[in-house]
């Protein structure tokens, strides 16, 4: 892939908040290459890369940007006498 549009597709990718795609394209172009996929099947593959990282990364913020404590406030189960 020509430089200029490397630089391009990354620039999008950033743009629209795709950081993993940003940082990972030459990995998946060569790995896409390898595998012999056509456009769609590397669009959709990309785009399910995207989805794993934010769902990943989800889980691990998710309790902190909520503002919620992630674990209960009181004990299920127990009473106070």
């Amino acid at each position: 892939m020509s430089d200029l549009r490397s630089a391009r597709i990354r620039a999008t990718a950033a743009e629209l908040g795709l950081t993993h795609l940003a940082e990972a394209l030459d990995e998946h172009i060569r790995q896409a290459t390898e595998a012999g996929m056509d456009h769609l099947d590397l669009i959709g593959w990309v785009l399910s890369e995207e989805l794993a990282v934010r769902r990943g990364r989800g889980f691990a913020y998710s309790p902190r940007l909520s503002g919620l404590s992630h674990r209960r406030a009181s004990p299920r189960g127990k009473r106070e006498a």
